[in-house]
């Protein structure tokens, strides 16, 4: 803070004035290329909306934590302040655990396949089936995943651009004992290693799009 001291003459008299002048310091800019090739954390600014049918649309704003370590990746998204929805991945597109903190429950996911970072970096289509089990090992769902690739786009978050690779996913399956069929298209950063946008749209039943609209590497963590 910067006080500046001023000297006014009121009928005669000396008006000591002082002035506190907060100077304004604009943000520091992201370090683009440090936050694409580091290990750095980051935070990821979400609007997510859900519409069912004709209806408005309920969007709401939330957050997006990220930590990358090696060939692992876990990130942490919330939506109110009581709670959040932790994803552990071991390579790129490839979720091996889900946790929910409100209800204390984790699933593991294990695939036909094994998951390699090159299977998205080839950009060729695939197909694998995913079992998922509760962490007291009862069986939730089985899914079989077929993924396309749509080509490449460039995303800019706080005046950084990264590119997308767009991706299309097919998954049909069994969860919690009922059939379910769901479209995503999915526009994952290789560099960021995470989705910067998703829209979801589940066979009778509501559509969901997540849509990064900003980035910070100031995280103050969920855990």
């Amino acid at each position: 803070m910067r006080q500046k001291t001023l000297h006014m003459s009121v009928n005669g008299r000396m008006l000591v004035v002082a002035l506190a002048c907060f100077a304004a310091q604009p943000a520091a800019a992201l370090d683009c290329g440090g936050l694409r090739a580091s290990a750095i954390p980051f935070e990821i600014r979400l609007e997510r909306k859900i519409q069912l049918a004709d209806n408005a649309p309920a969007v709401a704003a939330g957050q997006l934590q990220v930590f990358r370590k090696g060939d692992s990746v876990v990130t942490y998204q919330s939506f109110s302040p009581d709670g959040f929805f932790r994803t552990r991945y071991a390579f790129s597109g490839f979720p091996v655990e889900f946790f929910v903190s409100k209800e204390g429950t984790r699933v593991d996911l294990t695939y036909s396949i094994a998951p390699s970072a090159a299977l998205f970096a080839d950009e060729k289509p695939v197909s694998f089936h995913v079992s998922m089990k509760r962490q007291d090992g009862q069986t939730v769902g089985e899914q079989d995943h077929e993924v396309s690739f749509l080509g490449h786009h460039t995303i800019d978050l706080a005046g950084c651009e990264f590119e997308v690779v767009k991706s299309l996913r097919k998954v049909t399956g069994v969860i919690n004992e009922k059939y379910s069929e769901s479209l995503t298209e999915f526009w994952y950063s290789p560099e960021l290693r995470t989705a910067l946008h998703t829209r979801t749209e589940v066979a009778n039943g509501p559509s969901q799009t997540y849509t990064a609209s900003d980035i910070s590497v100031d995280v103050k963590p969920m855990e």
